[in-house]
């Protein structure tokens, strides 16, 4: 029997679940009977996975897999559909079209053939223009989504990244279509923006994870509307660190224009709505008689194996090829390409590396606008409730008399309806505009004045929300709230689940006050509560172990839709006597719990295919481990540590090996699970004191990330 393997420290697992909520409600009529009573969270979740299904179903179908066929190689990489019958890329994505037809579908699209009709390329500066444009005839009847564009961008702001990328894209098996009509799956990936950085244009720095074949996709933000377009990536090795890098919608608009399309743009005052904006199919506004042709080419093509900023060019196709282990991670896959990394677009060749650092060290960020806090005057907007000129229920955008009475009502004091109204700015239901400001505004009134609803969500948000991260008063409020009588069970779940996952979320932890609230969680039937106070059973660490508890526990919460409940299931299986027969189960439900932002299983599914000799493969459990080391997690980290040991995938790196499972080694109680036993002791001789510190620094910014104290 495998020894039992702690789980202590993973990621973020509702940061995008609960914050995003903020942003993504259904649009419904308010009624008294929403007015008399507060919204709970697990209807507020509801709320958002229904939005966020909605954003997923227009954005699979408005993503587009563009697919370059020569006579003797291919290349590939992403678009997205910004009119009816075109399609925006990026111009290394279809660079050297020389005796080459280019190929366009997604699951919604059939496959078809698309004409180049402009391009502007500048590769030879940071934040040049790296745009094309598409024209394809979608089969007669088929109506397409049109994504609008948004040139509102900030730092801190969530977005994602939606594309094919190669190194996911290569493991399907419509690639190997002989007739090539089988589109793979689009990726999404999720982040924040980092900053701005000025090159020739200002660039867009993301923690949204991109490789080869995200080259032209869509960066978009809460509400599905294009930001940037997804242009390269490059990565630091010995610090661990990531660069993702999109050019700006502003410069795509004008590039359309410039092409005979107007696109469809979203001003703020449009963007209130809560809700994915879809623009309506042939709806793109093009005027067909401007430009036919497009625009010519930027500057010209590098010679091959030179590198761009961001180039992906072609080259010949090796099916049994296998990617460097000294190649850059975020390149993943066998790729086309050139520049940093080769850019972040087609695979399917070979390319050179390029010597263009894509971040000066003289980078002179820009900024973006600060986030004011609550009563803090904010000159960019004279509505905003952050103004004290305004006051809090003379808001201007509402125009229904029912939600004015509600507001009016909460400014008498009345804390049912301070609650409503906090819910209805946060959605933007019920005739009021989404207002993030305006929500917590109220939020902080209603808990003042002693709703207890308001004080635990307020106390979650600042916990997950990381426009307002301030996990010592969100714990503080969620015990409070948590403490009193008849507490909400997803609240005592939650500050479980906190203390429990711990430096995920910012917190240190406690695993003997989480098994106290799991306990209490699972009493008042939280699901959430149910799962940590089975993996409480499952790692024995501060209760005495008992599977068959945890696997009651895990089932319970499965049937509640949990997904922790699922990663909890997947650890037991895989550590139990029956894994082999379990393991495709055991992949399923660690993918869905993934997938579902509960990061439990980032682990797993790194260990699995890290040492798993039925599954192994290293650019796989790399991939996962980077998301989860991300997020905290041993094992992802143990994975990390012992791929930079043996330079399985990355270059060999003992320092970065030390610095990763010495971390590990915190919190694990199995160190030996790798192939040769244990790694540190193997590690003494190779490390000496001043690579020891190097280790020491990078995990000092690791813990500065997370918001915790370092401690050696």
């Amino acid at each position: 029997m495998r020894e039992c393997w702690l789980w202590r420290a993973s990621g973020r697992c509702l940061v995008s679940l609960i914050v995003l909520s903020i942003f993504f409600s259904p649009v419904a009529a308010f009624s008294q009977e929403q007015a008399s009573s507060a919204p709970s969270p697990e209807s507020l979740l509801e709320n958002y996975e229904r939005q966020r299904r909605d954003m997923a179903a227009m954005m699979e179908a408005a993503t587009v897999f563009v697919l370059v066929k020569k006579p003797r190689s291919w290349s590939n990489g992403s678009g997205f559909i910004v009119a009816d019958g075109y399609i925006m890329t990026n111009a290394h994505v279809v660079d050297d079209l020389d005796g080459a037809t280019v190929f366009v579908l997604n699951d919604s699209l059939p496959v078809c053939t698309a004409e180049l009709v402009g391009r502007a390329y500048d590769p030879r500066s940071l934040g040049g223009r790296d745009f094309a444009l598409l024209r394809f005839t979608p089969p007669s009847g088929l109506r397409l989504p049109v994504l609008s564009f948004n040139t509102d961008i900030r730092r801190m702001d969530r977005v994602s990244a939606w594309g094919y990328p190669g190194m996911i894209t290569k493991f399907d098996r419509s690639l190997n279509d002989d007739e090539g009509d089988s589109p793979p799956p689009v990726v999404y990936t999720e982040g924040t923006v980092s900053t701005l950085v000025r090159g020739n244009r200002p660039v867009i720095i993301h923690t949204a994870a991109i490789a080869r074949g995200n080259s032209g996709g869509p960066l978009v933000n809460r509400r599905g509307e294009v930001v940037g377009i997804n242009t390269w990536g490059t990565t630091e090795e010995d610090e661990g660190a990531f660069v993702n890098a999109s050019l700006l919608s502003e410069d795509m608009i004008a590039f359309l224009r410039g092409h005979g399309l107007e696109p469809r743009i979203v001003r703020p005052q449009d963007a209130g709505a809560g809700r994915p904006y879809l623009a309506s199919a042939g709806t793109g506004g093009h005027e067909p008689d401007k430009n036919p042709q497009g625009g010519s080419s930027g500057a010209p093509s590098p010679a091959p194996g030179s590198g761009s900023a961001s180039g992906e060019g072609s080259g010949a196709v090796d099916p049994g090829s296998r990617p460097s282990p000294n190649a850059p991670a975020v390149a993943g896959g066998s790729g086309a390409g050139g520049g940093v990394t080769g850019g972040a677009g087609g695979s399917g060749g070979a390319g050179g590396t390029g010597d263009k650092d894509p971040l000066p060290a003289e980078s002179g960020a820009v900024t973006a606008e600060r986030l004011p806090k609550p009563g803090v005057a904010d000159d960019s907007s004279a509505n905003d409730i952050r103004n004290p000129v305004v006051s809090a229920w003379e808001d201007p955008a509402i125009s229904s008399p029912m939600a004015r009475d509600l507001l009016h009502l909460a400014a008498t004091g009345d804390v049912s309806a301070m609650e409503q109204v906090a819910h209805a700015y946060m959605g933007g239901t019920g005739g009021f505009p989404q207002d993030e400001g305006r929500m917590y505004y109220w939020l902080e009134r209603a808990e003042e004045t002693d709703s207890n609803w308001a004080r635990g969500f307020l106390g979650i948000l600042l916990v997950l929300d990381p426009d307002r991260h301030d996990p010592e008063s969100g714990m503080a409020l969620l015990r409070q709230s948590a403490s009193e009588p008849g507490a909400d069970g997803n609240d005592l779940g939650m500050l479980a689940d906190f203390l429990y996952e711990g430096q995920a979320y910012g917190v240190p932890p406690d695993y003997r006050e989480s098994l106290t609230w799991a306990q209490k969680a699972a009493d008042a039937g939280d699901p959430r509560g149910k799962a940590v106070l089975g993996f409480h059973y499952f790692d024995g660490g501060v209760i005495e172990g008992d599977w068959d508890k945890a696997r009651a526990l895990a089932m319970e919460a499965i049937d509640a839709g949990n997904a922790k409940g699922k990663a909890l299931l997947a650890s037991l299986l895989y550590s139990g006597d029956n894994y082999a027969q379990e393991r495709e189960r055991v992949l399923s439900l660690a993918r869905d719990a993934a997938e579902a932002a509960e990061p439990s299983a980032l682990g797993l599914l790194a260990l699995m295919y890290a040492f798993d000799e039925t599954l192994q493969d290293n650019t796989v459990a790399e991939r996962w481990a980077r998301q989860g080391a991300g997020r905290a997690d041993p094992y992802s980290n143990f994975v990390l540590g012992w791929l930079y040991f043996n330079g399985f995938v990355v270059e060999q790196n003992y320092v970065s090996a030390w610095a990763y499972l010495t971390l590990a080694d915190m919190y694990m109680t199995d160190t030996g699970i790798a192939p040769g036993g244990p790694l540190l002791p193997r590690l003494e001789a190779l490390v000496d004191e001043e690579g020891r510190e190097q280790a020491r620094l990078m995990q000092r910014n690791w813990f500065k990330e997370w918001g915790l104290e370092y401690e050696e």
